[in-house]
């Protein structure tokens, strides 16, 4: 071959490679797109809601109405929220976080909420800490310092406070199936039942002063402890199906503390 055919073959070799440089460039570009298809993740955005109320209306009222006890206010304080896929047989994906909701009386009737974005997949559990409240809070007098205040009255018109300093760092498990959060189902719901937590409150044994009945580390501690041995059962994770942060009529568990 002369140097004359072979320089003559040049511009057709540069011409196939060009093309195969194409080829090549568009396989990788369709091998970027469609995230699923590779495997990139699926991302969801949801709200976790919190609400305050009474699986026993009749009896443990929220505003009015308990032939017990009615409740009218619950004041505590909750930090970040984790979401693990960790410790049931079908978990998988991210564990991720939920920013902390703060300071709140969960017996107002507001919708509180926190937003937040993560990954899908089915999960295994939540983990709800209660911390203690400054000094310089902005929250009732009697709850400076401490963890949770309820209040509320007894049908006679009697009214109550309980005041405590328990700091549990709840751990709401699923069943061995776990619960799925993805794109559309992603709003989940913590609801605190005040009824639980005044189960077995002998309120007719406690002493009281000026202003009432006051349940504290110094003032009918035997409440105090049958209170604080209730917090755990009455804290419940639920889909919350229409995001309105109120628990749905046939509510769909997720978690509990088990």
């Amino acid at each position: 071959m002369t140097q004359r055919s072979l320089l003559g073959m040049l511009p057709a070799m540069k011409l196939s490679m060009a093309a195969a440089g194409f080829g090549l460039g568009s396989s990788l570009l369709a091998g970027c797109t469609g995230g699923t298809e590779t495997g990139n993740p699926v991302v969801m955005t949801g709200s976790l809601s919190y609400t305050g109320y009474s699986s026993a209306p009749e009896h443990i009222g929220v505003g009015e109405g308990g032939d017990v006890a009615t409740v009218s206010s619950a004041w505590f304080q909750l930090e970040r929220v984790g979401i693990s896929a960790e410790g049931c047989g079908n978990g998988r994906g991210q564990d991720f976080d939920i920013a902390a909701l703060g300071l709140g009386d969960h017996a107002a009737g507001a919708h509180v909420s926190t937003a937040y974005s993560a990954e899908a997949g089915i999960f295994c559990s939540l983990e709800l800490p209660f911390v203690s409240t400054s000094e310089e809070t902005a929250a009732p007098d009697e709850l400076r310092g401490h963890a949770i205040l309820l209040t509320g009255e007894l049908p006679d018109g009697t009214a109550f406070s309980i005041v405590s300093d328990a700091q549990p760092r709840l751990l709401l498990e699923a069943d061995t199936s776990g619960f799925e959060l993805a794109q559309g189902i992603a709003d989940a719901l913590v609801a605190f039942d005040f009824a639980t937590w005044l189960d077995a409150m002998d309120f007719a044994s406690a002493d009281l002063d000026s202003s009432g009945i006051v349940v504290s580390a110094t003032s009918n501690p035997g409440l105090l402890e049958q209170f604080e041995s209730n917090l755990a059962a009455g804290v419940v994770l639920y889909r919350d199906a229409d995001a309105d942060g109120v628990l749905d009529a046939e509510p769909e568990e997720l978690a509990r503390v088990r």
